[in-house]
């Protein structure tokens, strides 16, 4: 609606023509659909992959070694044929069918081989093998999900051993600093390389999408460690609870900075979530009578109010886009 609104004041100071607003329009709204389109096209390839491993995996043992090698190399074989088809002749839609089936195809082939020629491994090798050969059907598709799971996959590659040392050093770390300091200094290292991927898809958002993929796991981590860190500090530590309202509110003036509404409403959310935790630890007690209940009910709806009547005024003043 506000693009609308935009377009008819560019064509009423004559910028634009009327014809040069609808195709602009239309052109904004097959891309909206297009990215629906796309998703739908995974979740298909995404549930055929699937069905046709656990369809072999329930007849395993009445398929013999060689019919399982050729028939999985022959069916890999076409899904490949139609990779290449989709990704030469532009059919995006289908070409996020097949890359997803493709990606799936990589990870049964080399569990397929391991299982046959009895060669062991763990999931760490599993896992590296099945996301360094899949790494070309994840950088030619388009979808942040896909891409998003293939970081998750080749992070869950770390040993164990990797991660038991690191648990280890963190428990030092955390003994000897104050571990508010350590929660700043962990939040700020996510928030830069978030920072970092999101540089790295503006440079290269018309090629691949690993980096947006990179972009969003840290945003997460980030969120994930300021408000479950400095809530379990809050209990012990107020400067905690300061430090977590310094930290939305630095992500609502980004979001203002950035003229971006739905990550203004996000944090101003996230921000009443957390003063309700707050009041929810600080008088658990008062949940005993129901007293809680009704204060925590009352708190909700005036943070439904203030929000609705910041909404509209911010709205009013056309500061963001969207």
């Amino acid at each position: 609606m506000k693009r609308r609104v935009d377009l008819d004041e560019l064509v009423a100071n004559k910028i634009i023509t009327k014809a040069q607003a609808e195709k602009i329009l239309s052109y904004s709204k097959s891309g909206n659909m297009s990215k629906a389109w796309r998703f739908l096209y995974w979740i298909a390839g995404l549930f055929i992959g699937l069905g046709t491993i656990l369809l072999i995996s329930a007849n395993w043992d009445d398929i013999p070694s060689l019919v399982k090698v050729v028939a999985d190399f022959a069916i890999w074989g076409g899904v490949l044929y139609a990779t290449y088809w989709s990704v030469i002749n532009k059919k995006e839609r289908c070409k996020e069918l097949f890359l997803t089936l493709s990606c799936l195809f990589v990870g049964a082939t080399i569990g397929l081989v391991a299982q046959i020629f009895n060669l062991g491994g763990n999931w760490s090798s599993f896992a590296l093998s099945w996301s360094l050969l899949s790494l070309i059907f994840v950088l030619c598709s388009r979808l942040t999900v896909l891409n998003m799971l293939w970081i998750w996959v080749i992070c869950s590659s770390i040993s164990e051993e990797f991660i038991e040392k690191a648990v280890r050093a963190i428990e030092k770390i955390l003994k000897h600093y104050d571990k508010l300091l350590v929660l700043i200094y962990v939040t700020v290292c996510f928030a830069v390389l978030a920072y970092l991927g999101k540089l790295l898809y503006d440079v290269l958002s018309k090629k691949i999408v690993l980096p947006k993929a990179f972009y969003y796991w840290n945003l997460l981590f980030m969120y994930g460690i300021a408000m479950f860190g400095g809530g379990a500090l809050g209990f012990d530590n107020n400067w905690a609870n300061v430090f977590v309202f310094a930290f939305l509110a630095c992500r609502m003036l980004l979001a203002f900075k950035d003229k971006s509404m739905r990550a203004f409403v996000f944090n101003t959310h996230l921000v009443e979530l957390y003063i309700l935790f707050l009041f929810i630890s600080r008088f658990n007690n008062l949940f005993d009578t129901g007293v809680g209940f009704l204060m925590a009910g009352f708190l909700i709806l005036t943070g439904i109010y203030v929000l609705r009547k910041t909404y509209k005024y911010i709205k009013k003043m056309e500061i963001f886009n969207a």
